[in-house]
């Protein structure tokens, strides 16, 4: 996911000219060409833990995460596993992974130049003071294939209904600008599963054909999730969460992230994301039915920053491939 705070620029293609702000020069960026690297094999790590990770990521050896927590431990500190009808064995879960892995390869091959209509609302405020900024946005959001690896995943991109690039100086620049949702599945591929620990919490209370996993990555052999830079300085980030599937289909129905732990050295304290998604078909009545984003809430705190981001998603369709650089109309 890229998240941009105010003040210089990204690592995008399509990154505008930098940003000047004496109020705040950080970038918050989590390019999806980094976010889930396609590694041939895992890394893992025999030696006992925090041996061998590498410095940037000390801070998460040992974090007590979702996936070590007890049942009552969950429910009293993530209100969304209160009802879970808890798991009495792990042993399905090898199994439905693979299938949701097939899964996302269908999403892979079927996804191929596709755009929604996307509302945004964001929210900053800055504790210290009594400074208060919002805005909303209404853009096209455009979805194609990672050009330099489409095994990587999908590039993200905003655009007007011309197809012309919508510049992170022409959103709200005091606030943060999210984007790369639709990539956060592949947290599940089948090239990422070496580096998360997963666990089956168990079926939803309220939908027997809904099972709820857990995951976090691992610091001893983990891909880059992505990073936040402040100056010079990047911190990598890693993640953990719940997720929700539907049994019979091994469609993601809601997504939760949070940061494997804080970051202290780098005064972020949160970064979360949740998604819920809905069934999308190209042409409406094709196969096969994919689930895409449909609404995504995402809260950053940094020092001193609470950064507060709604989006909306609808109308999903396809677009030309020349859209993103503004010489096509959206298809219709």
């Amino acid at each position: 996911m890229k998240r941009i705070l105010p003040g210089t620029r990204t690592a995008s293609r399509h990154a505008p000219a930098p940003l000047v702000r004496k109020t705040l020069r950080v970038v918050f960026l989590l390019a999806m060409a980094s976010f889930f690297p396609v590694r041939p094999a895992a890394q893992t790590s025999t030696s006992a833990p925090g041996e061998g990770v590498p410095k940037e990521l000390e801070a998460y050896v040992g974090a007590r995460t979702v996936v070590d927590k007890t049942t009552d431990e969950l429910r009293a500190d993530h209100p969304a596993t209160r009802g879970i009808r808890p798991a009495e064995t792990q042993d399905p879960l090898p199994a439905f992974l693979d299938k949701i892995g097939q899964t996302i390869e269908t999403l892979r091959r079927t996804i191929s130049n596709t755009s929604a209509e996307e509302s945004i609302s964001q929210n900053c405020n800055y504790t210290r003071s009594r400074y208060r900024n919002e805005s909303r946005l209404k853009c096209l959001y455009l979805v194609y294939p990672h050009q330099e690896d489409p095994a990587v995943g999908w590039e993200e991109f905003r655009s007007n209904s011309k197809g012309e690039s919508m510049e992170n100086s022409r959103l709200n620049s005091s606030c943060v600008v999210t984007s790369g949702f639709v990539s956060q599945i592949l947290l599940f591929q089948a090239q990422s599963r070496p580096f998360t620990r997963f666990r089956l919490l168990g079926q939803s209370g309220k939908n027997p054909d809904q099972w709820i996993i857990a995951f976090a990555q691992k610091p001893e052999a983990s891909s880059s999730t992505g990073a936040f830079y402040i100056g010079n300085r990047e911190v990598v980030l890693l993640l953990q969460g719940l997720a929700w599937f539907d049994t019979r289909t091994q469609q993601m129905e809601r997504l939760q992230t949070n940061l494997l732990a804080p970051r202290p050295d780098a005064n972020l304290t949160r970064h979360s994301t949740e998604i819920s998604y809905a069934e999308v078909r190209f042409p409406p009545d094709g196969d096969p039915a994919l689930w895409l984003p449909k609404e995504v809430q995402v809260n950053i705190e940094w020092n001193g920053w609470q950064f507060s981001n709604r989006h909306r998603y609808s109308d999903y369709r396809l677009f030309s491939v020349d859209a993103r650089d503004g010489q096509k109309q959206i298809l219709k």
